[in-house]
């Protein structure tokens, strides 16, 4: 069985720079444009819009209800009449027509009252009973809306009803329907949001809708094909509205459809070129159609004319990672640090960057900035011993990793101390370590056990580490990982009776583990004669894991067994895309040569064992077929 990636040994995660940043923050409520005015404006007496943690606090912060809570930007005072205390006259004319001039009665004075005080004391439920209650009854448009925005805090099904009820008392009011339209869409209530939606964009022309269908999208294929369709319907009383194709270029794009969702927004787009989320939907399109460079092109054409855009930067700068050009994503990065010089995540990224670039003094600075940072040390102080490895200062390296404490990034940095410690001949201080290592951080001993399995592989001592594994599993007969790791060592020592059972007790317990199926298959087909046993582990693998290099390699290898060269070739070629492994290089070489292809080839091994200069796998394979070399 082969050393893959995957979950038989630990890997660093991905750096920040590669991770994929978000199209948006669903249920965050974090939005710009028209939806963030009304909640500016909602957040001041009515915070419909805040979490339901902050509730109480707003509620206590807010005026009593004397003072009102009606939408508006000011209260004219109240006079009382009779002894009760007069409903607030709303300053907004919108909804001043349909505001009712009876006074409160002192029941209903009462009931809010008690819903102010019960939010006080984290009784929401109590808050949100009289709220609804009074605002049913007494058809206040400030009760009303206050309501609308405690339903909405807790997330409850009234919301819906409430929001219903204030466009009925304030017809006018475009925050009322977007909230009738946002919870009719997440109920799957389309024949009610299609309406509101139609009078929202009649009452707001340039309401900021991509924020609302990026809230209230619907999960099933049949929702979403129904939602398209009534989008189209409305369109056609809307011609030329950007929003409406956003909202359907959405929806294909969540149906995993990215040709037709990137041509929809670059139609809105065209419309409405200032809309950030249009501009980065079509790009994300482009990328999902490995249309890399073209996405990279756009966001840049809209940084020209929102150069202050930091969402279209980011975007911009992974664009450019995703393209290949890492100096201008490096150069992008920068400029984010120099913007937001407080923000570790975004120094951590440039950080990275100029360390794949090779750009060393970039790279200590600021991952010497980032030392102590509370959220990236760790990262930082592997890093910088990483970057000491690469420039052979390996006692500075060792004191940067020997810094690096339990964590994300511990297990690499011992890796790392243990290497070293190898390397210069000291195998038994590199083991006491680990052993200590172990006792000190009982969590991580089965990692521990492997990673000290992986270090007596790489000195040449198969037997040592099959007894390590051997003993670990005696404490921990059940763990799958350390079953994968002794099967390793078995087919190492050619012991295929032993490494099948190990594979067969981890599928036992694990019967869809990808890395056991994959592991057994290719094993199956390269080393005995049971090709079609191990094709249906292969297939069963790759059916869990379609994008996984070591499983296409075992796709590719097992199509040059079949005679398939051309099939073998392109599946080996993705392989070593993903990943220039030493052994898919061994494997793609070899069928380059079986093909008569013998230049790219040699070219292939000779890049690879540049890359890997310890490898076994390519010098065996050049050796065996190209021996004159």
């Amino acid at each position: 069985m082969r050393d893959r990636p995957g979950k038989d040994k630990p890997r660093r995660k991905p750096p920040p720079y590669r991770q994929s940043y978000p199209l948006h923050t669903r249920g965050g409520w974090l939005y710009s444009g028209f939806f963030a005015k009304m909640a500016r404006s909602l957040l001041t007496r009515c915070p419909a819009y805040m979490s339901y943690r902050v509730l109480p606090f707003l509620l206590l912060s807010l005026p009593a209800l004397l003072a009102g809570c009606a939408l508006q930007p000011a209260m004219k005072p109240a006079t009382a009449v009779n002894g009760s205390v007069a409903a607030p006259i709303p300053a907004n004319k919108n909804d001043e027509a349909s505001a009712p001039s009876r006074p409160f009665s002192g029941a209903t004075l009462e009931s809010l009252l008690t819903a102010e005080l019960a939010a006080q004391r984290q009784r929401p439920d109590i808050t949100l009973s009289n709220y609804i209650e009074q605002a049913r009854e007494t058809r206040d448009v400030g009760v009303v809306a206050r309501a609308t925005t405690i339903a909405q805090v807790l997330n409850q099904p009234q919301s819906l009803e409430m929001a219903q009820l204030w466009a009925e008392v304030a017809p006018e009011s475009a925050d009322a329907w977007y909230l009738v339209t946002l919870n009719s869409l997440r109920q799957l209530r389309f024949d009610t949001a299609i309406p509101a939606l139609d009078r929202l964009i009649v009452l707001q022309p340039e309401a900021d809708l991509e924020q609302l269908f990026l809230a209230a999208i619907p999960v099933s294929q049949t929702a979403r094909d129904d939602l398209f369709n009534k989008l189209g319907e409305l369109a056609r009383t809307h011609p030329g509205n950007a929003h409406l194709l956003f909202g359907q270029a959405l929806l294909k794009a969540q149906s995993g459809k990215p040709a037709e969702a990137m041509e929809i927004a670059r139609r809105a787009r065209l419309l409405r070129p200032q809309s950030t989320q249009i501009t980065l939907l079509e790009a994300k399109m482009l990328t999902e159609l490995n249309r890399n460079r073209e996405a990279a092109d756009l966001l840049q054409e809209a940084l020209k004319s929102q150069p202050e855009s930091h969402n279209l930067r980011l975007n911009y700068a992974r664009a450019l990672i995703r393209a290949g050009d890492m100096n201008g994503a490096e150069r992008e990065f920068q400029t984010l640090v120099g913007k937001l010089p407080q923000d570790d995540g975004l120094r951590l990224s440039l950080a990275l960057i100029a360390f794949d670039n090779h750009h060393d003094e970039t790279a200590a600075r600021e991952l010497g900035q980032l030392r102590n940072s509370e959220g990236h040390g760790d990262e930082a102080r592997y890093y910088l011993g990483m970057l000491a490895l690469r420039q052979d200062k390996k006692d500075e390296a060792l004191a940067a990793f020997e810094d690096v404490p339990p964590g994300t990034q511990y297990l690499p940095a011992l890796a790392e101390i243990s290497r070293l410690l190898v390397a210069g001949g000291h195998v038994d201080e590199a083991r006491n370590r680990l052993a200590q290592a172990r006792s000190q951080t009982p969590e991580l001993r089965s990692p521990l056990y492997q990673l000290e399995a992986e270090l007596l592989n790489e000195a040449g001592n198969p037997q040592a580490a099959w007894d390590l594994l051997d003993a670990a599993l005696k404490e921990q007969p059940e763990d799958t990982q350390l079953l994968l790791s002794r099967a390793m060592a078995a087919e190492q020592l050619n012991r295929l009776d032993d490494f099948e059972s190990d594979m067969r007790e981890v599928l036992r317990y694990e019967p869809n583990n990808p890395s056991a199926l994959n592991g057994l298959g290719y094993t199956l087909i390269d080393r005995t004669s049971r090709l079609d046993e191990g094709e249906g582990y292969i297939l069963r693998a790759q059916a869990l894991k379609p994008d996984d290099p070591a499983i296409i390699d075992s796709v590719g290898w097992l199509k040059f067994m079949r005679g398939d060269r051309s099939g073998a070739l392109l599946e080996l070629r993705r392989a070593y895309a993903l990943y220039p492994d030493d052994e898919i290089a061994a494997h793609l070489g070899e069928v380059l040569w079986a093909s008569g292809q013998h230049d790219e080839a040699r070219r292939i091994w000779s890049d690879a064992l540049r890359q890997h200069p310890k490898s076994t796998h390519i010098p065996k394979t050049r050796q065996r077929l190209d021996p004159s070399r």
